[in-house]
C-alpha cells in the first residue's frame, strides 16, 4: 500500500511539474534583425524575423520603394530548457536594394493571441560598390571541342527585358557518358545587377546525342530579374566530381574496356562552366505611365465580387478582388477604390495568393455605403506594363449591382475589426421574431410570472465544508508547494549564473559537433553550415556579452583583427544562403577540425 501510495505521488507531482513549466512558457515576442546594416549596391543583405511564444505566425513585411524582399522559408523550433518551455518561428528573406541610399524598414507587426507584437525599425544603408566574383576551387572545364570533352553549360536565350520582370531561365548541362560524373552543387550564376529565384530541386535529364558523342543532359528552371538597367555579363558554373583512370602496362587483353578493370581510379573536383551571357535590362518607360502604376510587369486579369449585394445602409459589405496572370506578384497591390462621398472604404488585405506557380492573388476590402440611392459598386482597375506589346495596359472589372435598404435608424456601421464572420441579410422571420421581443420588452406592466415553486433545501453548508472546495483547496495547496520548491531548485542552481552559463554552452557545443560530423559524412553542407553559424554565434556571444543573433561575418571582421576561421565560416554561410555554392566534404572536415581548435583556445 505504501509503495502504490509513493508511486500515485510521484505521479501527480510529475503531472503539475508538466502544467507549471508550461505555466512558465515564454512570453511571446518579434524580433528582426539584419545580416549587415552597410552593403554595396548588389551585395544581398539576410533579414531574419524571429517569433517566439507561437508554433506559427503571419509576417507581412512592408512594402519599400527601392527594395525587394524574398522569402526563403520559415523553419520552426520548440525547447524545453531547465523547466521552461519555449517555441518560436525563424524566417529569412534576402533584401536586394534597387538603388544606393539609406533606407528604413518600419516596425514589422505579427498579432499573436489578439496582441499586436513589434519588432524596432531598422536601418540599411547602400552604397555603389562591386561584389567580388566566387572563387571555386577544382579544375576548370568550359565548352571546348575535342574528343576529351567532359562536360559543357549552356543556358537559354534572354533577350532584352525590363527592370523588375521575372525571366525565366534554363541551365542545361551536357554531360559525356563515357566518364563517371557526378555533381556536387547546383548550378550557380554569378553577375551584377540581378537576381535568382531558387533553382528546381529535381531537374530533368534525358540523353542526347553531340557531335557524335552520347551526354547526359540535365536541365534546371528558374528565373532572374533585373534590378537595374543596363547591360550585365553574367557567369554559370556547377561543382563536379569526374572519377579518372589510367591504363595499365600489364593489360593481357590489349583492350581499352580492360583498362577501367585493371586500373584504378581518382576522383578530382571540376567546376563546369558556360560561356559568359549577357543580360540586357530596360528602364521602363516613363511615356504615358499610368498613377497608379505600381510596378507589375507582365499579362494580368481582374474579378471582383461582393458579399453581401443586398445590405442594410451602414452594413459593411465584402470586396473580394483576384489579380491573375502571368508577372512579377511581389510587385502586384490591391486596387484603389474609388474615393468619393457616398463610400467609406477600409484598407485591403492580402487573403491568399500562389508562390509557387505565382498565377493569382488575392485581396479582401470592406466598405460601407453612406446613400441608399447606391445601384452599383464602381469598376476596380489595375494598371500593369506588358512587355510583350511594349505598353501599359489597365485591367478593369465590371460594376456590380447591389440594392441598399433604409435599415435602422438608430444602427450603427459595424468597423471591420468587430466583424467575426461574414454579414448576410436578416430574414423576414428574424426581424418579425425581433419586432415581437421589442413590443414585449417596451410594455414595463407586464411582471413575470412563476406557476411552479422552485426547489428547496434542507440544510445550508458552508462553502469550505464541501468536498469541491476542500479538492479545489488541496489542489492550489499542491501547486504552490511545487511552485516554491521549483524556485528554490532554479535559486540554487541559478547562484552562479555565469558558470552555468558556461557549462550550458559546453554540453551545447559538444552535440553540436557531433551533429556537424555527421553532416559532413552525409555531405549536408547547407545544415552543416547553418549549424556553424549558430555554434558560432553563442561562442562569441558570450565572450562579447551581446545577442547571438547580432552577430555577422561583417561583426566578426570588425572585433578580430586577426584572420579568423570565424569571418571565413560565417561569409561562406552567406553566400549559401541566397545561391553560393555549397562546401565539398573535404572542406567541411577541414573547418570542424579547426573550428574546435578555435572553440578551444
Amino acid at each position: 500500500l505504501v509503495m502504490k501510495t509513493k508511486t500515485t505521488l510521484t505521479l501527480i507531482i510529475g503531472i503539475w511539474l508538466a502544467l507549471v513549466s508550461f505555466s512558465y512558457a515564454a512570453e511571446p515576442s518579434i524580433h528582426a534583425t539584419l545580416s549587415s546594416n552597410t552593403l554595396s549596391l548588389n551585395e544581398p543583405a539576410i533579414l531574419t524575423v524571429v517569433v517566439t511564444g507561437s508554433r506559427s505566425a503571419d509576417i507581412d513585411l512592408p512594402e519599400i520603394d527601392g527594395l525587394i524582399f524574398q522569402n526563403r522559408g520559415t523553419s520552426t523550433m520548440m525547447n524545453i530548457v531547465n523547466g521552461d518551455y519555449s517555441s518560436s518561428t525563424t524566417t529569412r528573406y534576402v533584401v536586394q536594394a534597387v538603388t544606393v541610399g539609406t533606407y528604413t524598414i518600419p516596425a514589422i507587426e505579427v498579432v499573436l493571441s489578439g496582441t499586436t507584437y513589434k519588432t524596432n525599425p531598422l536601418h540599411l544603408t547602400v552604397t555603389s560598390g562591386q561584389n567580388s566574383t566566387p572563387q571555386n576551387s577544382g579544375t576548370a572545364v568550359s565548352s571546348i571541342k575535342g574528343k576529351d570533352e567532359i562536360a559543357f553549360l549552356k543556358t537559354s536565350p534572354l533577350g532584352e527585358h525590363y527592370v523588375g520582370e521575372r525571366v525565366p531561365i534554363t541551365i542545361n548541362g551536357f554531360f559525356n557518358e563515357k566518364y563517371r560524373t557526378s555533381l556536387d552543387s547546383q548550378p550557380i550564376i554569378t553577375g551584377d545587377g540581378v537576381m535568382m529565384e531558387p533553382l528546381t530541386t529535381k531537374p530533368s535529364q534525358t540523353r542526347v546525342q553531340v557531335d557524335g558523342k552520347i551526354y547526359t543532359k540535365v536541365s534546371w528552371h528558374t528565373t532572374i530579374t533585373g534590378i537595374k538597367e543596363g547591360t550585365h555579363t553574367l557567369n554559370v558554373s556547377i561543382n563536379a566530381s569526374v572519377v579518372t583512370q589510367q591504363a595499365r602496362s600489364n593489360n593481357p587483353f590489349s583492350d581499352p574496356f580492360f583498362d577501367s578493370f585493371f586500373s584504378g581510379g581518382s576522383k578530382k573536383s571540376i567546376v563546369v562552366t558556360a560561356e559568359p551571357f549577357t543580360f540586357d535590362v530596360l528602364a521602363l518607360p516613363t511615356a504615358n505611365q499610368p498613377d497608379n502604376f505600381s510596378g507589375a510587369i507582365g499579362d494580368f486579369s481582374i474579378s471582383v465580387s461582393a458579399e453581401p449585394i443586398i445590405a442594410d445602409l451602414g452594413e459593411p459589405i465584402t470586396i473580394r478582388t483576384t489579380i491573375s496572370g502571368q508577372g512579377n506578384y511581389d510587385r502586384v497591390h490591391a486596387p484603389l477604390f474609388p474615393a468619393n462621398n457616398v463610400w467609406k472604404s477600409y484598407s485591403p488585405s492580402i487573403v491568399k495568393q500562389n508562390p509557387e506557380t505565382g498565377n493569382s492573388k488575392i485581396f479582401e476590402q470592406v466598405v460601407v455605403a453612406k446613400n441608399v440611392s447606391i445601384e452599383e459598386i464602381p469598376s476596380l482597375t489595375f494598371d500593369y506594363y506588358n512587355p510583350r506589346t511594349k505598353e501599359y495596359k489597365q485591367a478593369k472589372s465590371k460594376p456590380i449591382a447591389i440594392h441598399i435598404r433604409p435599415g435602422s435608424t438608430n444602427s450603427a456601421a459595424v468597423v471591420p475589426s468587430q466583424i467575426t464572420k461574414k454579414t448576410t441579410a436578416p430574414s423576414v422571420k428574424r426581424v418579425e421574431e425581433t419586432q415581437r421581443a421589442k413590443s414585449i420588452t417596451t410594455n414595463t406592466n407586464l411582471l413575470p410570472q412563476h406557476l411552479t415553486p422552485g426547489t428547496f433545501t434542507n440544510k445550508i453548508e458552508p462553502l469550505f465544508k464541501t468536498i469541491f472546495f476542500q479538492i479545489a483547496f488541496g489542489f492550489c495547496l499542491l501547486t504552490l508547494i511545487i511552485a516554491i520548491l521549483f524556485h528554490l531548485i532554479s535559486y540554487f542552481r541559478n547562484k552562479d549564473p555565469k558558470g552555468l552559463e558556461i557549462k550550458q554552452l559546453k554540453r551545447k557545443t559538444d552535440v553540436a559537433f557531433e551533429k556537424l560530423a555527421r553532416y559532413a559524412e552525409n555531405n549536408e553542407s547547407n545544415a552543416y553550415l547553418e549549424l556553424c553559424t549558430t555554434t558560432i554565434q553563442d561562442h562569441l556571444a558570450m565572450q562579447w556579452d551581446m545577442e547571438s543573433t547580432a552577430i555577422t561575418a561583417v561583426t566578426v571582421r570588425e572585433k578580430l583583427t586577426r584572420q579568423s576561421l570565424f569571418f571565413e565560416i560565417l561569409e561562406r554561410a552567406a553566400q549559401a544562403s541566397f545561391g553560393g555554392s555549397p562546401l565539398s566534404q573535404e572542406e567541411m572536415n577541414s573547418y570542424l577540425i579547426k573550428l574546435k581548435e578555435e572553440v578551444a583556445a
